[in-house]
């Protein structure tokens, strides 16, 4: 038997690669002591919803004496109370199944999650895989006027780079841009650098960052 001989050298894009941010980065173990939770922590509120003479007095499990801001608009504007109580109700399995299934028909998702609170609509989507989730988010995205996205990205993830790729884009019609980020700490920077480039020429545009090694870095915002 021929022995074999030493392992040849990776080629030098293979060595380049190796050297990169991306692939020296770690990732993030789940720790709900720490709030490192995606879906599901054994912290999260239970799903309640008290109405006292048509006023929201107590969500997920908040007294309205302690509700903060955010707690306030969603108690006085983001519940429809009429639904609340057939929604709460509904099983979190039944709930999901509603969202999935192509004979439920949109309004009708829609009609139901305006009485869940958030607490509620959390414990559904937790439910929910990765292909599930995309077919609930085809589902319920309801554009007005058809339009075109962009993938802003350099292999730099330099910001001066993407707001100007990003100018560029938005100069050429695009009104959706997104861009991934390899390493998630610069996804604060490369989202602030879309959305400053996205600003430019037509208004209307709006971007996201997105982050390949975790959950969604960066929530889209309007430019």
């Amino acid at each position: 038997m021929t022995p074999r001989g030493p392992e040849p050298a990776p080629v030098g894009r293979i060595r380049f690669m190796d050297r990169q941010r991306v692939n020296l980065d770690g990732f993030a173990i789940e720790d709900p002591e720490l709030g490192l939770t995606a879906l599901r922590s054994p912290y999260d509120p239970e799903p309640g919803l008290v109405v006292s003479g048509g006023r929201v007095t107590e969500l997920d499990g908040v007294p309205e004496a302690e509700f903060d801001s955010i707690d306030t608009y969603i108690a006085r504007h983001g519940l429809d109370l009429a639904v609340a109580d057939e929604a709460m109700k509904l099983p979190d399995v039944a709930f999901a199944r509603l969202l999935v299934d192509p004979a439920v028909p949109r309004h009708e998702v829609i009609r139901l999650s305006a009485g869940a609170t958030p607490a509620k609509l959390a414990r559904v989507l937790a439910l929910l895989r990765p292909p599930e989730l995309g077919l609930v988010m085809t589902k319920l995205r309801a554009r007005r006027t058809p339009s075109n996205q962009a993938h802003v990205t350099n292999r730099l993830d330099d910001p001066l780079l993407l707001a100007a790729d990003a100018a560029t884009a938005a100069a050429f019609g695009f009104r959706e841009i997104e861009t991934t980020v390899p390493v998630l700490a610069d996804a604060p920077s490369n989202a602030v650098a879309c959305l400053i480039g996205a600003a430019f020429g037509p208004t209307g545009c709006s971007s996201s960052a997105r982050s390949r090694r975790l959950p969604s870095s960066s929530s889209a915002c309007a430019a």
